[in-house]
């Protein structure tokens, strides 16, 4: 037989598999699989590990073998324990870890996981199958993880939503399910509630689908259906395999704010796909393709890899070329970052370059970027954990500016796994542009998937104090970190900001935040509960410090266990200043916010709370978030007086069972040598510098067009070694100015339209996902009639068809025509609702909304419309989306104001502010509209080191013959 490997789990017998042939049909088979772990220790407990798991009735084969250690290369013998049950591995693991001084090595992968690394097996792939009485005996591979075309099977998929508007179900709208399978969607209805679930098992029956694709299938359909289920006693055929029940991680209470609130987890088949579009990030952004891209390439199954973040399949790569090369794969990470001198961790602790553009309107200005740059130095330059500063090498190839070797001998385990990215990448680029249609838009999904492999952090809400401008401030880190990073995520570095931490003798003090990070969020987050409710959201890789033998250490958040010591912040500099948290009328001290009770146990100035129960949680926003804080201790404090560790971006979680910072810091120095070298040969050729971001750059020179460009980058990459492309030359681009500092450019800011009518827009609201659709819609419009124009002297001409753009949303909202979901602001609870004192609209929309009933959970998203922006009774304000009535009504002034002030952030450069808008916009006439609009810029060059676009940060120091501080214009 011949078929994919389309499911698999473990059971009491071994692995059970389900392939599916050619045609589609699905085929169970069970394969005999003993997972194991090792264990490095003194002989003594090792043979006390055997008895320990006989009494506790897991048989277990224990044998002594010999692996390698990554870091040294060296050999280390250590004993195999193989679970025979894999259904007993986690428990075996349990016990293990109860023995001090054992060591455990390949101990907290799923044995699914390792099933897949071991047997080289991989989802998705296409074997020939030898099968006895249901077991299989062999499987030989028909295609490989690296093939770059290949056939998959064909998947029967049905989709199951709500019928009508796509609002949260949780949030009281209800509809009736509606079932789509190919090419025809039915409406379930009927007079009785069983009569739904016997028209869904009909349906199951009826078409067998391999993928159940839902909108809120884990937070609301599957529990509501399963709950009808139950009641009416007749069961609901999800599974395709009848033995096995549904794998749930269960709804968990946990506390917030001194709140016990609920939050429902994820439900996994069997035999079947279950994939909830509201909960995975890799499908949102690369759809099937692209999951099943990264399915093949992670060995991760794929229900797991969808709802897990591209970090976590990036590491699995590792962790399997680790495995089949027979290296152990550390249960926590174990190598320390290098002592450095203050004047050593001043020369090498930074991030990339980023520069601050020249605010104003552009022509021809051409964008060139480097190829998924920081992935493709790790491969170049051979950068891993265990290769930089190896004991093998000690006249390794330098770094440069930080002076850290690289190994000569041995490629590292990050480059094995980056080089072969990097070439399916670029590969399906290039079959991107030479393809159409349907076969275009799978390269496209794949090439998105990879993109964000190739790419850590706090929950979105999470409360942080810091002091800007001499304020002192505690708000969530989403707030702070939006205001430089609106759009989409990156790593900015950024002046004037200070969190508050502590110094290497554990005195406070005021940490220069020296890098912001935004990363997409993994559909799940870890919670941890410590005692008297204190609670803190992070992603698994999260750096944690924790008490360990009268220490100060630190952790993964993965690596955390129940009773672990957590720092709490005793005393700060500011506990005796009044601060506000963002919200009208209250005003606390940080530490009152918090519980005033004290555990016993205390470490310098901080106290030490117990891990109560770690659990995972959704998080509160597309995005995670994190500092990265100038000096030691990297760590900054959080909600509750919480020290939590600092972090260093993108190896952060690439590296998470290997890592170390100065892989990372040998990253960012090739990075910064790059761009600057990249920056000398521009300027060099007579290119005007107006804006570079770490890997991409902007360029201008009078007369240069399409072939100037193409030339530049050939010769960059001849002098840098790295991949560099021409993303296309614009017909116009503006940097747009800050909305805070009039006349200073932000470096996600702007818009442009390219030569072939290609359009890229940066940070403005139509990019932003909390701006009701009536302005997104209103502002696209606008944006498509400004790129419709050629030159700017053509966009001048236009300017009066750009402005009706804005009459008609205007007369919409004025004759009250628009649709409510059309009006529906989005915002993130941070708190239950009956834990705000504040009559924020978010607050009064989660208080409505909890009294009518509906549990809301911290991190939620809630919509409401504005109501009466300025009523006196604060509940007249706002109205949840979902609770809106039939006689309904919206504040007209209020929302004239979001549409002018989303016109005035795109007009602005040609003349037309907020304040010009609100008098000008239904009567200016034409020739004065155009007399008043700036002309295109063109920046000349000043001399090798001018003052022109000062970059943001201070990345690199200047050198003779070259400065990272100016443009050349």
């Amino acid at each position: 037989m011949r078929g994919w490997l389309f499911d698999l789990y473990p059971a009491a017998e071994g692995m059970i598999l389900w392939f599916l042939d050619a045609e589609g049909r699905p085929h169970r088979l069970l394969a005999e699989y003993h997972p194991a772990f090792y264990a490095a220790g003194p002989r003594a407990v090792l043979d006390r590990l055997g008895r320990i798991l006989e009494a506790r009735g897991i048989p277990a084969d224990l044998t002594p073998v010999v692996r390698q250690e990554l870091f040294s290369g060296a050999e280390l013998p250590v004993l195999r324990v193989g679970v025979r049950c894999p259904l007993q591995f986690p428990l075996a693991v349990r016990q293990a870890a109860t023995l001090r001084p054992l060591t455990l090595y390949t101990c907290d992968l799923s044995p699914a996981q390792l099933f897949l690394y071991e047997r080289d097996l991989f989802p998705l792939g296409e074997y020939d199958l030898v099968a006895e009485d249901g077991v299989l005996r062999e499987a030989i591979p028909r295609s490989r993880p690296e093939d770059l075309e290949y056939a998959l099977p064909p998947l029967v998929v049905m989709r199951l939503r709500l019928d009508g508007d796509p609002i949260n179900p949780n949030h009281g709208w209800r509809g009736e399910l509606a079932v789509a399978v190919e090419g025809e969607e039915v409406v379930l209805s009927g007079e009785y509630p069983e009569d739904v679930v016997r028209s869904l098992n009909r349906m199951l029956s009826r078409y067998d689908p391999d993928v159940l694709l839902s909108e809120w299938g884990d937070t609301f359909l599957l529990p509501r259906l399963l709950r009808i289920s139950r009641q009416v006693g007749q069961p609901l055929l999800l599974n395709r395999d009848p033995r096995a029940g549904i794998a749930r991680r269960r709804g968990r209470s946990y506390v917030t704010y001194g709140k016990t609130v609920y939050t429902a987890g994820a439900h996994l088949l069997h035999g079947r796909w279950h994939l909830d579009l509201r909960n995975s990030f890799i499908y949102s952004e690369s759809e099937m393709a692209g999951l099943l891209e990264i399915a093949r390439l992670a060995r991760l199954p794929v229900q797991r890899l969808a709802r897990t973040s591209t970090g976590t399949a990036i590491s699995s790569m590792q962790l399997a070329r680790a495995v089949q090369q027979q290296i152990l794969v550390p249960w926590h990470k174990s190598e320390p970052e290098a002592f450095k001198t203050a004047a050593e961790l001043l020369l090498t602790d930074k991030g990339g370059l980023t520069y601050q553009p020249l605010v104003g309107v552009y022509e021809g200005v051409g964008e060139l970027d480097f190829s998924s740059m920081y992935p493709t130095i790790m491969a170049r330059f051979n950068i891993s954990p265990e290769t930089i500063n190896c004991s093998c090498c000690r006249a390794g190839e330098v770094v440069p500016e930080v002076g850290y070797r690289v190994c000569r001998r041995r490629r590292g385990l990050v480059p094995q796994v980056l080089d072969h990215l990097l070439e399916r990448r670029a590969y399906y680029k290039r079959r991107k542009r030479e393809t159409f249609g349907s076969e275009r838009s799978v390269y496209d999904q794949r090439q998105t998937a990879l993109k964000w492999c190739l790419v850590t952090c706090l929950d979105a809400e999470t409360q942080v104090p810091v002091k800007v401008n001499g304020q002192l401030r505690v708000a969530p880190i989403r707030e702070i970190v939006d205001a430089f990073l609106p759009d989409g995520p990156g790593v900015l570095p950024v002046k004037g900001l200070y969190a508050f931490g502590y110094d290497e003798r554990l005195r406070p003090m005021e940490n220069p935040v020296k890098h912001m990070i935004k990363a997409p969020a993994p559909p799940q987050l870890l919670r941890l509960r410590l005692q008297f409710g204190r609670q803190l959201r992070m992603i698994p890789e999260h750096r944690c410090f924790v008490i360990e033998d009268g220490r100060l250490t630190v952790k993964r958040a993965a690596e955390l266990r129940e009773g672990d010591l957590i720092p709490v912040a005793s005393s700060l500099p500011f506990t005796d200043q009044r601060i506000s948290d963002g919200c009208v009328g209250r005003k606390e001290t940080f530490l009152r916010i918090s519980s005033a009770e004290m555990p016993p146990q205390r470490h310098g100035p901080f106290v030490c709370y117990q891990i109560r129960s770690i659990g995972e949680i959704p998080p509160s926003s597309p995005f995670v978030y994190c500092f990265e804080v100038e000096r030691d201790l990297h760590g900054f404090v959080v909600s509750g007086g919480i020290f939590t560790a600092n972090s260093f971006g993108y190896l952060g979680y690439r590296n998470a069972r290997y890592g170390r910072i100065e892989a990372h810091e040998a990253t960012t120095a090739y990075a910064r040598e790059m761009l600057l070298r990249a920056k000398e040969v521009a300027e060099a050729r007579g290119f005007c510098m107006l804006h570079a971001i770490v890997d991409s750059m902007w360029l201008q020179r009078p007369g240069a067009g399409q072939a100037a460009y193409e030339a530049l980058a050939r010769e960059i990459e001849g002098v840098t070694k790295l991949p560099i492309f021409v993303e296309g030359v614009y017909n116009w681009v503006v940097f747009l100015p800050s909305r805070t500092h009039v006349g200073v450019g932000v470096p996600n800011r702007y818009m442009g339209v390219f030569e072939d009518g290609t359009t890229k827009v940066r940070g403005i609201e139509v990019r932003r996902s909390d701006v009701p659709a009536l302005v997104e819609e209103m502002q696209a419009r606008m944006l498509q009639e400004m790129f419709a124009a050629p030159t700017v002297a053509v966009l001048r001409e236009r300017l009066p068809e750009i402005l009706a753009v804005l009459e008609e949303a205007l007369l919409r909202v004025r004759e009250g025509s628009v649709r409510p979901r059309d009006l529906a602001l989005s915002a993130t609870i941070s708190r239950s609702p009956d834990a705000y004192r504040s009559n924020h609209p978010i607050a009064l929309a989660a208080r409505m909304l909890a009294r009518s009933g509906i549990r809301l959970h911290p991190g939620e998203a809630v919509q409401y419309v504005v109501t009466e922006a300025k009523a006196r009774v604060p509940e007249d304000r706002v109205r949840p989306l979902t609770l809106l009535g039939p006689e309904w009504s919206y504040d007209r002034d209020y929302y004239a104001e979001l549409l002018i002030r989303a016109a005035g952030t795109i007009l602005e450069p040609f003349g037309y502010s907020q304040r010009r808008l609100w008098g000008t916009v239904s009567r200016a006439p034409t020739g004065q509209i155009r007399d008043e609009v700036p002309p295109a810029r063109r920046c000349a060059p000043r001399g090798r080191a001018g003052a022109g676009a000062p970059p943001a940060s201070s990345a690199a120091p200047e050198r003779s013959g070259r400065s990272c501080r100016g443009s050349g214009c």
